[in-house]
């Protein structure tokens, strides 16, 4: 089985298959163990690489939108985002939702920050929603960075900037993996990274 999803722990569903004897592969969602075989994108980068491009364009700081309880592929997001703006980050808390991004809305616009860090895609569009609301433009206002690359993400005005994820290659890498694992049911778990790239689109504006 390939695992895409982030409802259930790694390590509980690998104690279900194993006691099938079922192989598993998790994709973008290593957690608890180190036993079984994993594909996954750099979400660390990605947050690195949202948050220097920010950066290089003059936004001293930022807020990040993410879950209270994040999930280590989000969590990584995160922590590669914190890595470069340190003491200058606002955190606000938010699901991985529309209406999370709309909620976050209040807290970022009573602070100073110039712009802010989807932890998804979902989450930038309700900041359009709740930013337009209150009488705020992105990136007039607020620049404002994804992360996913979703479809939409090129219909929204403006185009949304974001960290696209491999999703075709991730896919493939699985099925690869998993077929391996079926003729070497034996041999060691094993774990790929693959790269993001930064998506430049419309919704971050310079302030340098």
């Amino acid at each position: 089985m390939i695992i895409a999803s982030s409802a259930f722990s790694d390590q509980s569903i690998y104690q279900a298959l194993q006691r099938e004897n079922l192989p598993m592969i998790v994709m973008d969602q290593k957690t608890e163990t180190d036993m079984v075989d994993a594909v996954q994108a750099d979400n660390y980068d990605g947050g690195k690489q949202a948050a220097l491009y920010l950066q290089e364009l003059g936004h001293k700081k930022a807020a990040v939108v993410l879950p209270e309880n994040p999930t280590v592929n989000v969590r990584k997001r995160y922590e590669g985002f914190a890595s470069v703006y340190g003491d200058e980050l606002l955190v606000v808390n938010g699901e991985l939702s529309t209406s999370g991004g709309q909620g976050a809305v209040k807290k970022i616009i009573n602070s100073d920050i110039t712009a802010i860090f989807a932890i998804n895609d979902l989450i930038a569009f309700g900041l359009y929603m709740g930013l337009k609301e209150a009488g705020k433009k992105i990136p007039n206002d607020y620049s404002v960075v994804g992360f996913d690359d979703i479809s939409p993400c090129g219909y929204v005005t403006p185009p949304l900037t974001t960290i696209a994820q491999p999703t075709f290659e991730l896919g493939q890498e699985a099925a690869k993996m998993l077929m391996g694992r079926l003729n070497s049911p034996q041999k060691e778990p094993e774990e790929k990274m693959l790269p993001v790239k930064l998506v430049q689109r419309f919704s971050v504006m310079p302030l340098k």
